[in-house]
């Protein structure tokens, strides 16, 4: 599902760039108390991850922050920002949508090593529609109309966190079938 946005193109990243900083400021604010009633702040609250999906014929790879929010034994909730472009589409497609680039927000719950998200972003595509292709001299050509649009996105998968390094894989309708690495800070 895919709807039209008026605004300008500013809007989206500031406003999300604003919640992240909100995010930060509230894991300043949590603290733990120790058993000598020092104040320890608590570390790795910080991800960052370069991710690389594939699907057949189409390539896509993102770069992705995110904090943590809320943690209980093995259940960690997270906010994450993600940057994205398709590096290559392959499929040879008439009608439709192919996506360029995409910048989403999202809700990570991890279950032990399980973990899914779900998130909206803001993408760049070109639609294809076989009632604007031409034929000039017995040859068609193909038109598109540059687009960009919110929709909803969500992806399941298996992480692990080993010290501060992160590997995760999974499969999604952004990522596609993914393989990420990462650090946390």
């Amino acid at each position: 599902m895919l709807y039209q946005v008026s605004f300008s193109k500013f809007v989206l990243p500031l406003s999300l760039i604003v919640l992240f900083s909100v995010c930060g400021m509230s894991g300043v604010a949590q603290s733990e108390e120790v058993n000598s009633g020092e104040r320890v702040y608590p570390t790795e609250n910080n991800s960052v991850l370069t991710t690389i999906g594939s699907l057949i014929f189409v390539n896509q790879a993102s770069f992705s922050y995110e904090r943590k929010v809320w943690q209980k034994n093995n259940f960690r909730t997270r906010a994450r920002l993600t940057y994205g472009t398709y590096l290559n589409n392959g499929l040879d497609i008439s009608v439709g949508n192919v996506y360029h680039n995409y910048l989403g927000i999202s809700a990570v719950q991890q279950i032990s090593l399980f973990e899914f998200n779900i998130g909206a972003a803001y993408a760049n595509y070109d639609r294809y529609d076989e009632d604007l292709n031409v034929n000039i001299f017995e040859e068609e050509i193909i038109v598109t109309e540059d687009q960009s649009g919110i929709f909803l996105f969500g992806n399941v998968g298996m992480r692990f966190d080993i010290n501060q390094f992160i590997i995760r894989f999974g499969i999604g309708n952004l990522n596609l079938a993914f393989f990420g690495l990462g650090f946390s800070f």
